[in-house]
């Protein structure tokens, strides 16, 4: 793999919502319900 596509690829991995608060229990996606 080139350098500059794996930039590129992990530039696209980033893309994560900041907005929610993270913490050791936050869900791996903001849909997800606990299947408890």
């Amino acid at each position: 793999m080139e350098l500059n596509s794996f930039f590129e690829f992990m530039q696209r991995l980033k893309m994560y919502d900041l907005t929610q608060p993270l913490s050791i229990h936050t869900p791996p996606w903001p849909s997800y319900m606990p299947l408890g």
